[in-house]
């Protein structure tokens, strides 16, 4: 008596296969606004910090460049599927030397921050305070 072809089952079926191939995108643009909405209320608020987080992905993600530059291999189809380095040899040298320099430049900021961080600390040790108060009231003699 009922057909199988007007169940609700096959009828929806349309419709989830469309939300399923829908929703990564969607939900993926609402979470990269979401993250930008709120990386923009951070550096407004927190400025400093905020480049210093910005400053130190940037030096990952250059580090990460040079590395794939220098070292990354493909699958060679002529020699039996042995790998052979994906860019040439004067390409990977400039990529090492560059991850030589990103070191030490990372190495040298870090070294400064902490130099720094200790010199700041020695400054605010050696503060005056002045306190100045006004003793006028219902009965100065008190709080003299």
């Amino acid at each position: 008596m009922s057909n199988s072809s007007h169940s609700p089952q096959k009828r929806l079926e349309p419709l989830v296969g469309w939300f399923t191939s829908l929703w990564a995108p969607v939900f993926g643009l609402i979470g990269a606004l979401v993250f930008v909405y709120k990386f923009v209320k951070l550096w407004r608020s927190d400025w400093n910090t905020m480049s210093l987080v910005t400053t130190g992905a940037l030096f990952c993600i250059v580090a990460a460049a040079l590395y794939y530059f220098a070292f990354s291999r493909m699958s060679s189809l002529l020699q039996n599927g042995s790998q052979t380095f994906r860019y040439s040899p004067r390409i990977r040298k400039y990529a090492k030397g560059g991850l030589v320099v990103w070191l030490s430049l990372a190495v040298a900021s870090i070294v400064t921050a902490g130099i720094l961080a200790i010199r700041r600390d020695n400054r605010e040790g050696s503060k005056v305070v002045l306190l100045v108060f006004n003793f006028q009231g219902p009965s100065p003699d008190h709080y003299r």
